[in-house]
């Protein structure tokens, strides 16, 4: 992925793939739980996207 530029910034990212049904468990984990509680507040619906999409990066692919 590629940040597009919005304004400069410093960004830290992680990046991970879920494994097969990851992504429902993490939604019962209490430390992934609370992770996501603390960030909701940080987030807002902008330019009729979802808080929780992060349109300013974009997918980009990686020769092999």
């Amino acid at each position: 992925m590629r940040k597009r530029r919005l304004r400069p910034a410093t960004l830290s990212q992680e990046i991970f793939t879920w494994i097969e049904g990851g992504f429902g468990l993490a939604h019962e984990h209490p430390d992934v739980l609370m992770i996501w509680e603390a960030m909701d507040p940080l987030l807002e619906d902008r330019d009729g996207r979802p808080k929780w999409e992060f349109p300013h990066f974009v997918r980009v692919s990686v020769g092999t």
